[in-house]
């Protein structure tokens, strides 16, 4: 009776143990796609213009940009943010010492024309771009364009706009990501910086100076650029990924 206790007792261990194992590789397996990127797959705004569709090329090798540009164009959004106002108080102090202004003016008089004094920042309004990353809304774009703002707003190509939160930032990179609460957004899908060559071409899309969307094409001039970001407060080099590509626009 008891090896049969003792057997029972194993079989449901094992068999809670390997529920949790596979419970928890499902979860792994869930979490670990960043911003929903699956291999293979590619997003819907890929397939309507046609993009790796084995579509013919342009006669004689002419270059044409309009298939990826209008792959790209639907994913790029643009941001707008908005800084409140803000009060900042500059004091002096209260007694100043040796005041040449002593015999003309009291102290109470004193302060109110050189002693504490509130100062208004005023509200500020700032633009820029951003990529959708997942379809459920992960949008990265530089950290100075969302930096210390009170409200992000972001709108589509299709013209539909959505508030946005801050998910991360790293000041150093100038990169953040951020959040639109939606579904079923076109999204670019990463590529590997590895696979870059000197001489190839490339597009830049945005919303330059609170334009409309626009597209223009540069190439590959450089690779493995540092830019000394990577350093502490004492000026030594702080470790980390440090290697940029410059483009040139012709």
């Amino acid at each position: 009776m008891k090896l049969k206790q003792v057997l029972f007792t194993v079989a449901i261990s094992a068999f809670t143990a390997l529920s949790v194992m596979w419970g928890y590789s499902k979860w792994v397996k869930n979490n670990n796609t960043y911003a929903g990127q699956e291999k293979g797959a590619l997003p819907s705004n890929y397939k309507y213009a046609g993009l790796f569709d084995g579509d013919t090329p342009p006669p004689g090798g002419a270059l044409d940009f309009t298939v990826p540009a209008a792959a790209a164009t639907p994913a790029v959004v643009h941001i707008k943010t908005k800084t409140n106002a803000k009060q900042v108080s500059n004091s002096l102090p209260k007694r100043q010492p040796n005041n040449p202004f002593s015999d003309f003016f009291d102290d109470e008089m004193f302060q109110q024309f050189f002693g504490q004094r509130n100062n208004v920042i005023p509200e500020q309004r700032a633009s820029g771009s951003g990529v959708i990353i997942s379809d459920d809304g992960y949008i990265v774009t530089n950290n100075h364009v969302v930096e210390n703002a009170d409200e992000i707003n972001v709108t589509l190509n299709n013209k539909k706009t959505y508030k946005a939160k801050v998910i991360g930032t790293d000041p150093s990179y100038d990169l953040a990501v951020i959040k639109v609460e939606a579904a079923g957004l076109p999204f670019l899908v990463y590529g590997n910086s590895d696979d870059l060559k000197i001489g190839q071409w490339v597009l830049a899309i945005g919303y330059p100076l609170n334009l409309e969307t626009t597209v223009t094409a540069g190439i590959i001039s450089a690779k493995s650029r540092s830019l000394g970001l990577n350093k502490d407060k004492t000026g030594n080099k702080a470790g980390g990924v440090e290697s940029f590509c410059k483009q040139m626009r012709p």
